[in-house]
């Protein structure tokens, strides 16, 4: 584990380690001190978000520590007091940060954070790689993908999709939604895959770009909890912490 501690004890906390890392981090925590003052510091900071009490929280953190001192085990006694000090630092630390991270936190926020422009394989292209939809995609000339897609006759997945992405690109959030979904609702009437898992993942992109946060995090559950899916590793690597505060806000 080469990991950032705080990262590796967040994916611990998400469930998405390998059971021998799950067992490697819970040894760390049960014997290395700084492991499991991190480790309480995380869940303190989780349990304050969920509790609407999170400043409380953090202003007697470090009163906390010290209460909790004569109730520790015998090895645990051995942790110095300024060992003891630091956590306490670190708690006041981590609450501040979350504070932070829980008024500024928002789905365009995270949009911006995560999005990136679709590459178009060339194998993927129904209509040939020398098509003129193709040339203006990857020449990311997004108003005449636009433009050309206006033009078709019958749009299939793939003119739908590169549409909403042009869309995207152009800040049209709301025509790309529209877009994702016709993609998503003609694959259902026909039973066809075809750039149906893209759409999923930036449709979700897209609501979150909108602030349309509720229906972003049903879809990218959707999406974490299929192995399968082709974003499924993508949106592994995005759930953590602020995925936790975004849904906790989206709560309230």
């Amino acid at each position: 584990m080469s990991e950032p501690r705080e990262q590796i004890l967040i994916d611990y906390l998400d469930r998405v380690l390998r059971p021998a890392e799950r067992a490697e981090v819970e040894e760390k925590i049960s014997t290395d001190p700084e492991w499991a003052a991190q480790w309480q510091t995380l869940k303190l900071a989780i349990s304050g978000v969920r509790h609407s009490g999170l400043r409380d929280q953090v202003a007697s953190a470090g009163k906390a520590w010290e209460s909790q001192r004569e109730k520790r085990s015998a090895s645990v006694r051995l942790i110095s007091r300024y060992t003891l000090r630091v956590a306490a630092c670190v708690v006041l630390l981590a609450g501040s940060t979350l504070i932070y991270k829980f008024s500024t936190m928002s789905g365009t926020g995270m949009y911006e954070a995560y999005y990136n422009t679709y590459q178009l394989p060339t194998s993927r292209s129904a209509s040939g790689p020398g098509s003129a939809l193709d040339r203006a995609y990857q020449s990311s000339d997004w108003g005449a993908v636009i433009r050309l897609a206006s033009t078709t006759g019958t749009k299939d997945s793939k003119t739908l999709f590169l549409e909403g992405i042009a869309c995207m690109e152009l800040k049209q959030y709301a025509q790309a939604v529209s877009r994702f979904k016709q993609v998503l609702a003609q694959n259902a009437r026909t039973k066809d895959g075809y750039f149906n898992d893209e759409s999923e993942y930036y449709l979700a992109l897209s609501w979150l770009a909108e602030n349309h946060n509720a229906e972003a995090l049903v879809l990218l559950k959707k999406i974490k909890e299929d192995p399968d899916h082709r974003y499924h590793h993508h949106v592994i690597e995005m759930w953590g912490l602020n995925w936790k505060i975004l849904n906790l806000k989206n709560r309230k």
